[in-house]
């Protein structure tokens, strides 16, 4: 589903900067440089979705016994971005697949609003904020999420 329409916001509303699982390399850390230096973008919200095939996919090979090995290609670099999260959460109770995902989530916006000098000093001046949500891709339900 669209964020615009998750959000009910027309063309040109909001910026979508679109990965697999939030997976954070150059072209989308210059996608958020250019959204808070040129927009002005006041709002990154990281948004999480039931049933993330990419989540499932490391938390699979996670506990299987070849590890990472047993992922194939390219997908394996996203696996092993997640990887971290699982360790975090594996002794948590609940679904280990929502746990993570919810996890890997905050490591993210942690890492844009304190490991990322551009993105850290619009957040330390208040220019912006980064927010974690949750969408039920089922029930059509957001949840702001707060740790």
């Amino acid at each position: 589903m669209s964020p615009a329409v998750v959000f009910d916001q027309g063309l040109g509303e909001i910026l979508v900067i679109r990965t697999a699982d939030h997976i954070l390399d150059r072209a989308v850390l210059a996608s958020f440089e250019f959204a808070l230096d040129q927009l002005g973008v006041s709002l990154i919200l990281l948004l999480a979705h039931l049933g993330c095939g990419t989540v499932r996919a490391a938390v699979q090979s996670h506990a299987h016994p070849a590890g990472i090995r047993e992922v194939p290609g390219n997908l394996r670099h996203l696996v092993e971005t997640i990887w971290p999260a699982i360790e975090v959460i594996q002794d948590q109770p609940g679904d280990m697949v929502e746990n993570t995902l919810r996890e890997h989530a905050w490591c993210i916006a942690r890492q844009l609003d304190r490991g990322e000098p551009f993105l850290a000093s619009f957040v330390s001046r208040q220019k912006t904020m980064v927010a974690v949500g949750y969408y039920d891709l089922c029930s059509g339900r957001f949840e702001l999420l707060t740790k």
